[in-house]
């Protein structure tokens, strides 16, 4: 199969969606302003995070030497904006496109699976467009939302049952975020042919992490952290006793793994909550307990609110 003929189904049914789906265009019609206000905020104000520290990354990398500080796939996918920019300048804001379209297509399939489970589309619209105008110049100038992408692709494959595909996809999501071993363990379980799924998650960690062997330096990872968020999640997805809700359970422990590991890290700030609940849509796809459901919708606006006011204090 070309490339042509395996993105033409892709292809076409997003510009079907576009051009009919009146609540696609909505979200559109806000979602790419704010962009273009978070990038010029980011140049007058805000400022653009940790881009310049990308840019350092990059030029050591183009010259051979690995910062193995960044998690190993980030390191790579942090070159993809470098080889497209002549300076420093150019960099931040072909990085904040760059960012913003990771959220994209995180969104992309996570409206894949509303209308696979027949979910609301709109309450998935309304979260994204919360996360985004709360985390501003956060989600366009870091690599939070690559990880997310991966872990909302992976769901995808797995609610299909394409589960080779699903755990490639989540070696990738771990190589960008260690904590999502903790999404990872228990999907396996819940998955056909483990011993398969296993072979194929590993060999794709140990293939982004070859350099980092080489090097023989893991700073990135910090593994007390990922080990008892790990252990936490694995405990709780045990416990779970209902095993027709398997997707419900994941998601739940998506959400736990990510709010955990960034609760307990030295360098704590709200915002990097947010990332977490950009999962939210996921976990209310077949969440029945309605007080728990709205229990974790004020959990979110209050998060979102704080993420918001402390971009300005």
């Amino acid at each position: 199969m070309s490339l042509k003929t395996f993105l033409k189904p892709m292809v076409d049914e997003n510009v079907r969606l576009i051009t009919t789906d009146h609540d696609l265009q909505k979200f559109m019609l806000c979602v790419f302003p704010l962009l273009f206000a978070t990038i010029w905020a980011s140049s007058t104000y805000l400022g653009f995070v940790d881009v310049e520290r990308y840019w350092n990354i990059t030029e050591s990398l183009l010259q051979g030497s690995l910062d193995t500080t960044v998690p190993p796939l980030v390191e790579y996918l942090f070159l993809g904006p470098r080889l497209i920019s002549p300076d420093l300048q150019t960099y931040r804001i072909v990085f904040s496109v760059y960012g913003f379209a990771w959220y994209m297509l995180g969104g992309h399939f996570m409206l894949k699976l509303c209308r696979e489970t027949e979910s609301s589309q709109r309450r998935a619209y309304v979260i994204l467009l919360i996360v985004f105008a709360c985390l501003l110049n956060d989600l366009t100038c870091g690599y939070g939302g690559i990880s997310v992408a991966f872990v909302i692709m992976a769901f995808w494959f797995f609610e299909i049952r394409n589960y080779p595909v699903c755990f490639a996809v989540m070696g990738l999501a771990t190589m960008a975020e260690p904590h999502f071993v903790a999404v990872a363990i228990p999907m396996m379980l819940m998955s056909e042919r483990v011993t398969g799924n296993l072979v194929i998650y590993l060999g794709t960690c140990l293939i982004l992490s070859v350099p980092y062997i080489i090097a023989g330096s893991f700073e990135f990872l910090n593994a007390v952290q990922t080990v008892s968020v790990s252990a936490i999640c694995l405990l709780i997805s045990l416990l779970w006793k209902r095993p027709d809700d398997r997707f419900l359970k994941m998601t739940m422990v998506a959400i736990l793994s990510s709010a955990l590991y960034i609760a307990i890290e030295p360098s704590f700030e709200p915002t990097h909550l947010m990332w977490a609940f950009m999962l939210l849509p996921l976990c209310l796809m077949k969440l029945e307990n309605r007080i728990l459901e709205h229990s974790l919708e004020a959990v979110f606006i209050i998060v979102a609110v704080i993420s918001f006011a402390s971009h300005f204090v």
